[in-house]
């Protein structure tokens, strides 16, 4: 029985390929368009007629291998599969998240204090989405730490330091002028 060297090319390609299969779906970030390909052509292996395959040289590769090319076809499809999933599933948590966490800050904006008020009806009466504010008031810094403003600038002066009011803040407040009447 002698060396068979066409399977020893073969088997190293195949090696080769897993371990890009691998290093493909377990780094953190996991390219799809590698486990697409390669699935692909996992599925060409699989699915294409024997005279197709002969004309590539690959007939006597596939009748071989065609366990191994099955397996490894699954694994790619599915841990493509499992990427789609996993990408989805993480967009919709971050958009859950972030809806959840607006409509909270919008329901504090019923609840503000006078000053608070006061200062939010120079954004929206003035029609400006800046306003030099004293930095060290505890009422600019609430509203701060309420993320319905925030520091334009991280330079400026104590007494007439730069802010600006968030979008999301602006759009409510807007719509809802009722929540900065006294």
């Amino acid at each position: 029985m002698g060396f068979n060297y066409p399977f020893f090319i073969f088997y190293n390609w195949a090696m080769e390929f897993v371990k890009t299969i691998v290093q493909a779906t377990t780094s953190p970030k996991a390219k799809a368009t590698v486990l697409a390909g390669s699935g692909a052509v996992l599925l060409f292996l699989l699915l294409a007629s024997d005279g197709v395959l002969d004309r590539f040289g690959l007939l006597n590769i596939q009748t071989e291998f065609l366990a191994t090319f099955g397996i490894l076809a699954v694994y790619s499809f599915a841990t493509l599969l499992v990427y789609i999933g996993a990408s989805v599933f993480g967009w919709l948590a971050t958009n859950i998240r972030r809806h959840l966490v607006i409509t909270k800050r919008r329901k504090a904006l019923h609840f503000l204090t006078g000053e608070e008020k006061a200062i939010l009806r120079r954004f929206v009466g003035g029609q400006t989405k800046s306003q030099g504010l004293v930095y060290e008031s505890g009422v600019v810094q609430g509203l701060r730490d309420a993320r319905i403003i925030y520091r334009a600038s991280s330079v400026g002066e104590l007494r007439n330091w730069q802010f600006n009011i968030h979008d999301w803040a602006w759009d409510y407040l807007h719509l809802h002028p009722e929540c900065l009447q006294e």
